[in-house]
């Protein structure tokens, strides 16, 4: 099978979970949604690029 170092795209986990669900659905320590969290095992490489690059926009709104 064809391998490639995308294949291991890291999550921005960074152990500090923080979700005010009377406000937002989005974690304050790593930017991702919970049903991007819950779902995370399942993306795809493309998937997983595409959710780092959203929870690091949403990270930088809420450092703002």
């Amino acid at each position: 099978p064809k391998t490639s170092l995308i294949n291991n795209i890291n999550s921005p986990c960074v152990g500090i979970c923080d979700i005010d669900f009377d406000i937002t659905d989005i974690c304050r320590g790593c930017g991702r949604s919970v049903d991007e969290i819950t779902n995370w095992s399942t993306y795809t490489s493309e998937d997983k690029i595409l959710v780092n690059k959203k929870a690091k926009k949403r990270m930088k709104k809420i450092s703002s």
